[in-house]
C-alpha cells in the first residue's frame, strides 16, 4: 500500500512535519479551550460523585484498552514500510478484539463491585464498554492518517467530534438531570463520530484478512508496546483505584477534576508534538544524530514553556479552582497545587518515552515502568494516612524519579552526555520558580485587597503571559528564543509581508541580542 515516503524524512520541524505540527496544535488548542469551558459548566451541573463513578469505570476500562488494541496502531506508524495486507489485517484484528472486549466487559461488569463497592459503577461500566467496539473500527484509520502526516485531517476529526457531539450533548444531558450518564453518552457519541470521520478521510480497505505472518509481524512490536503501556497505565491509575477503593466516589471525583484540570491542557500540548514527531522520527529511527538534535531542541523548549505554565498555575491554585470549578470544589486546591508542580516532569518523561519507542528500546522502558509502579505503590502505602494529599505527593515524587531515570536512558540511546541533556533546562526551572512566586504574590495581594477572585485570576494570567514572553525573548541573553528559532526553522521561509512574517519580525526585533528582523 505504501512504503517510505519521500516527504518529511527528517525529524526536524520543517516541511510536512511542521505543517502537521501546526494542525495538531490547532486541534489541541481548540479542544483544550473547549475542555476548560465544558469542565467549568459540568462542574456546576454535576456533583463530584458523578465524576467519581465515571472515573471508576474509566480506570477499569483502561485495563482492557491496552489489550483490545495491542499496540497495532503504533506498529503501523513505526514500521518503515507497510502493505495493503498489513492494513487489512490490522483493521480486521482490531474490530475482532474490540468486539470481544466489549462483550467481555458487559458480562464481567459486576466484578467491579469487588474493587470499588459502588453498585452504580456496574451499569456505567457495561455501557462504557462499547468504547472497545467503536475504537476497534477507528484505530487503523487514525494510525494511517498519522503515519502519512495527514494531521489536517486528524485535526478536523478531533475538533468536529468534540464540538459537534461531546460538548453540546454532555452539557445538555447534564442540565436535563442525567448525572453521570451525561458523561458516558457524550463520550460514546464523540467516539462514534471520530470513527466515521476518520474512515471518511483514510478510506482504507475493510476486506477481512487474518494472515498469520502479517499478524505476527504487526503484533510482535505492537504487543510489546501495549504491554509497556499497560504497566504505565497501572502506574498512572493505581492511585485513582486506591482512592476509589479507600475514600469513595466523591473523593475520586475531586482528584479526577484536579488532575484533568492541570494535566489535560499540558497533555494536549505535548501529545500534539509527540505524535507528529513519532511519525516523523520513525522514518529516520536509525539516524542517532538527527534524533539527538531534535530531542535536545525539544526538551529545551518544553522546559521553558511547561515549567512556567504549570508552576505558575500552582501559585494561582486558590483562584483557578473556585473560578473554573466552583465553590464546592475547594478540597481540590492542595491536590491541584501538587499535581501542577509534578506535571512538567511527567511530560518531559513522556517525550523520552517516545524516543524509546522510535528506537525500539522497549526493554529498558519496561524496566522503568515497572520501577515506577513499585515506587508508587510503596509511597501510597506510606502516605495513605494523608488521604488525597498523600496520593498527590506520592504521584509527584514518582514522576520526578521517572523523569531523572529517563535521562540516564537517553544518555545511552542518543549517545550523548548527561550535562548536555540537562544544559538546556536550567532556564525552564528558573522561569518556572519566578512565575510561581509571581502568581502566588498576586493572589496574596488580591486577598488582602479584597478583589473578586475572578479578577485576581485575570491579573495573574496577564502577568504570567507577559512575564513568560519577556523571559522567552529577553531572558538568559535570548537563549530560549534562539533555541525556539533553531527548532522552528520553517519560520525562516515565512514571507515578511504576511501576518505571520510581521509577527516573527516583531519578536525577532525584541529578542535579546537581535540586530533587527530577519528576512
Amino acid at each position: 500500500m505504501t512504503g517510505r515516503s519521500s516527504e518529511g524524512q527528517a525529524p526536524d520541524l520543517t516541511g510536512r512535519t511542521m505543517s502537521s505540527l501546526r494542525w495538531s496544535y490547532l486541534s489541541s488548542g481548540v479542544n483544550a479551550v473547549l475542555l476548560l469551558a465544558v469542565t467549568a459548566i459540568l462542574a456546576r451541573l454535576l456533583y463530584p460523585a458523578a465524576f467519581g463513578v465515571v472515573a471508576m469505570a474509566a480506570v477499569i476500562l483502561s485495563f482492557g484498552q491496552y489489550f483490545a488494541q495491542m499496540g497495532v496502531g503504533r506498529a503501523l506508524v513505526q514500521r518503515p514500510d507497510i502493505t495493503r495486507e498489513d492494513v487489512r489485517v490490522a483493521f480486521t484484528s482490531s474490530v475482532l478484539l474490540g468486539t470481544g472486549f466489549s462483550a467481555l466487559f458487559w458480562i464481567g461488569a459486576p466484578l467491579a463491585m469487588y474493587l470499588f463497592h459502588d453498585p452504580e459503577v456496574v451499569p456505567i461500566l457495561r455501557v462504557s464498554g462499547l468504547t472497545f467496539l467503536i475504537t476497534g473500527f477507528t484505530t487503523t484509520a487514525m494510525a494511517l492518517l498519522q503515519r502519512d502526516l495527514r494531521f489536517r485531517a486528524v485535526a478536523i476529526v478531533e475538533i468536529a467530534s468534540y464540538t459537534i457531539v461531546y460538548a453540546p450533548l454532555g452539557v445538555a444531558l447534564a442540565y436535563a438531570g442525567f448525572g453521570a450518564w451525561s458523561l458516558v453518552l457524550a463520550g460514546l457519541g464523540q467516539l462514534t463520530l471520530t470513527a466515521l470521520l476518520a474512515y471518511a478521510f483514510s478510506r482504507h480497505s475493510v476486506r477481512p484478512s487474518l494472515s498469520g505472518a502479517t499478524l505476527r509481524a504487526l503484533y510482535s512490536f505492537g504487543a510489546r508496546v501495549s504491554g509497556i503501556s499497560f504497566v504505565e497505565f497501572l502506574g498512572s491509575n493505581v492511585g485513582p483505584m486506591w482512592i476509589g477503593n479507600r475514600l469513595g466516589a466523591g473523593a475520586l471525583g475531586v482528584y479526577n477534576r484536579a488532575f484533568n484540570l492541570v494535566n489535560l491542557p499540558t497533555y494536549y500540548f505535548t501529545t500534539s508534538l509527540s505524535r507528529v514527531m513519532y511519525s516523523s522520527m520513525s522514518r529516520v529511527q536509525d539516524d542517532t544524530a538527527k534524533l539527538r538534535g531534535t530531542y535536545l531542541s525539544l526538551t529545551t523548549v518544553f522546559a521553558a514553556l511547561l515549567m512556567p505554565a504549570c508552576w505558575g498555575a500552582a501559585g494561582a491554585s486558590r483562584q483557578i479552582i473556585p473560578v473554573l470549578l466552583g465553590p464546592r470544589w475547594t478540597e481540590a486546591i492542595p491536590v491541584f497545587t501538587i499535581l501542577a508542580l509534578a506535571a512538567p516532569f511527567s511530560f518531559m518523561a513522556h517525550l523520552s518515552g517516545v524516543i524509546s519507542e522510535v528506537t525500539a528500546s522497549l526493554n529498558p522502558k519496561l524496566i522503568l515502568s515497572l520501577g515506577r509502579l513499585a515506587i508508587l505503590i510503596l509511597l501510597l502505602v506510606l502516605l495513605t494516612p494523608l488521604g488525597l494529599i498523600g496520593y498527590a505527593v506520592a504521584f509527584a515524587v514518582t514522576e520526578i524519579l521517572v523523569y531523572a531515570s529517563y535521562f540516564v536512558l537517553m544518555r545511552t540511546v542518543l549517545a550523548t552526555s548527561m550535562g548536555r541533556l540537562l544544559a538546556g533546562q536550567g532556564a525552564g526551572y528558573t522561569i518556572g520558580l519566578l512565575m510561581m512566586a509571581l502568581t502566588a504574590a498576586i493572589g496574596w495581594l488580591g486577598t488582602v485587597g479584597d478583589l473578586p477572585v475572578w479578577l485576581t485570576l485575570v491579573i495573574q494570567v496577564v502577568a504570567g503571559v507577559c512575564g513568560l514572553t519577556w523571559f522567552t525573548l529577553r531572558g538568559f541573553s535570548g537563549a530560549i528564543w534562539a533555541a525556539m528559532r533553531a527548532g522552528l526553522r520553517w519560520t525562516d521561509r515565512v514571507r515578511p509581508d504576511t501576518r505571520s512574517g510581521r509577527i516573527m519580525a516583531w519578536l525577532d526585533s525584541h529578542a535579546a541580542g537581535s540586530r533587527g528582523p530577519r528576512t
